[in-house]
């Protein structure tokens, strides 16, 4: 199946419109094959992103002399897989699309539903099915869709080896190797082929071999193409790739929080290559509590950054910069490297983690409503690198120049350092006499400093050894006070502990006997309100005694009164 003759063996992407090769470039191998062996007149792929199958489709078709409607749907605006993203996306498609394909390719702008009636059916022979790679979406496309699928036409399923949160196309995937003919490769997230029942034995040979090759055979076809994958991919790093579109960058700013940089829908851009671009992005969540990071593309190029700038809400700055400004606050790390100052800041991306960070803002600025304002030109032939090669070897070479001729100012001023020393040595012998006497004399002088400094350090030792011994007097004093002290200490704990007893006994007592005199305090309220009652029964007794003694019957019976009183005395 797989000879020298294969078209693969040649083969060249025309573009990479995303920047570089992505997941679904090692397939582009198998799928140029493919359309080359089966020559179908109708091609649909749903979901087409940057386009790096479908434009290798559409080459197939032209490279081929192939009679053959291409059909992208898609609505570039994203999806909860790859986010939402700008009209740039759609623009650089199109755009790339009316310039090599726009003769048998078409963009169809909609929902895969609301494609599906643009298309009749049983008159797609081969459909290529990338949308949302969830078990149920999978499923819904490719259940919606099959009927519009000629039979013994290809249904091409990507991602069906990944395995992860949010993707089920795997397990879909499984549940349709059961029931129809069908072979995978696994490299790059894997991608499945599926031939519609029918057709007969119209299908092409390449497609037959395919299906029912034995296992050692179908490992030597998926080895095969992934060396071809491995081949473009290898080009592309290594600059050999014809790729001429392959252009367009990712230009994606992330925010820190916690420590953690992330990004977002909102935070991302595409760049045209070549073409000077205002990039004006707004933070939804405000700009974190770490420095921004900015990456400004993801395929090696030279960047040429003329300005930036962070607004607030209100639409005052926050922060700026202009090449004119010296580089503090500005950290560009990763795979970047600034390059030679000129007009504008050159900074050049040699992998996908370039990174320029922006200084921090102060909290005041952090909110939301922060916008990002930069002007920027991706340059991916890295003509700015020549350019600025040439102005840095010419000034390396001017450079070197005015080192030469410092080197020739430094050697002449050798040569009169050498002359000068041998007129001072000159000198010096002349008065070898005059100095050896100063010599001699601060010798003297110096000896004498140092014994009256020698006396004087052994006063001070002599001194110091008795402060010191007093200080060790002191010290054992005060360990001898504290010896004592700790020794006490048990017996003072004890009588201590005896007092607190003694004062919770009065205490006790104390409260005992503060009882007792209220209750007094109490009965004597008592008693006195009892003494005024019985002086108030007395006094009316007195007055009630008074009123009967002044009464004429009282009178009256006074003499009764007298004899009955001496007759009971005589009686006892």
């Amino acid at each position: 199946m797989i000879n020298v003759e294969q078209p693969s063996v040649t083969f060249r992407p025309a573009a990479f419109l995303g920047g570089k090769p992505g997941s679904r470039a090692g397939h582009l191998p198998f799928e140029y094959d493919l359309v080359a062996a089966l020559k179908p007149a109708l091609i649909v792929e749903l979901g087409v992103y940057f386009g790096d199958t479908y434009f290798g489709l559409c080459q197939a078709v032209a490279e081929n002399n192939i009679s053959c409607s291409c059909y992208a749907v898609d609505t570039w605006l994203g999806d909860a897989e790859t986010g939402l993203y700008d009209k740039s996306v759609y623009n650089a498609v199109e755009k790339y699309n009316d310039k090599r394909y726009r003769s048998f390719s078409y963009l169809v702008r909609k929902t895969f539903e609301e494609a599906l009636p643009e298309f009749s059916d049983e008159s797609i022979e081969l459909l290529h099915i990338d949308g949302l790679h969830t078990y149920e979406a999978s499923k819904t496309d490719f259940e919606t869709w099959l009927p519009k699928v000629k039979p013994g036409g290809v249904v091409l399923l990507s991602d069906v080896c990944l395995r992860g949160s949010g993707f089920g196309t795997w397990k879909f995937w499984e549940e349709l190797q059961l029931n129809y003919q069908t072979f995978v490769f696994r490299n790059n997230n894997g991608l499945g082929v599926l031939k519609k029942p029918g057709g007969g034995e119209t299908s092409a040979p390449f497609l037959r071999e395919l299906l029912s090759a034995s296992n050692t055979e179908q490992e030597r076809i998926r080895r095969y193409y992934v060396l071809c994958g491995e081949r473009l991919d290898f080009a592309e790093k290594a600059g050999a790739s014809n790729a001429a579109e392959s252009r367009h960058s990712v230009f994606e700013v992330y925010t820190s929080r916690g420590g953690k940089y992330e990004t977002n829908d909102d935070l991302r851009t595409i760049l045209e290559p070549g073409n000077w671009t205002n990039v004006s992005l707004r933070f939804p969540n405000g700009t974190g509590d770490g420095p921004v990071r900015i990456s400004p593309a993801n395929r090696t190029a030279v960047v040429e950054i003329a300005n930036i700038a962070l607004r607030k809400p209100d639409g005052q700055l926050a922060w700026s910069w202009t090449p004119k400004d010296p580089m503090d606050g500005l950290d560009v790390k990763g795979t970047a490297a600034v390059l030679p100052r000129g007009e504008f800041l050159n900074v050049l991306i040699y992998g996908s983690d370039a990174e320029i960070y922006l200084p921090v803002l102060s909290a005041a600025t952090t909110n939301s409503g922060v916008q990002l304002e930069m002007r920027v030109r991706v340059d991916p032939d890295l003509s700015a690198v020549r350019e600025l090669t040439k102005s840095w070897t010419a000034l390396r070479i001017e450079k070197l120049e005015s080192e030469r001729k410092k080197q020739q100012e430094i050697s002449q001023l050798e040569h009169r350092l050498a002359q000068a020393k041998l007129g001072f040595e000159a000198d010096a012998a002349k008065h070898k006499d005059d100095i050896g006497k100063q010599i001699r004399d601060l010798t003297e002088d110096a000896e004498r400093r140092l014994t009256a400094m020698r006396d004087e350090f052994e006063h001070e030792k002599v001194q110091m050894a008795l402060a010191f011994e007093e200080e060790r007097k002191h010290h054992q004093a005060v360990l001898a006070e504290k010896e004592r002290l700790t020794a006490l200490h048990p017996m003072l704990a004890q009588e201590a502990s005896i007092a607190r007893g003694n004062v919770e006994e009065l205490q006790s007592e104390i409260e005992r006997l503060t009882t007792l005199q209220t209750q007094l305090e109490l009965d004597l309220v008592d008693l006195r309100k009892l003494n005024a009652r019985m002086a108030a029964a007395l006094d009316q007794e007195r007055q009630a005694r008074s009123t009967m003694e002044e009464s004429s019957s009282w009178q009256l019976t006074k003499p009764l009164r007298a004899v009955t009183d001496i007759f009971g005395q005589r009686r006892r």
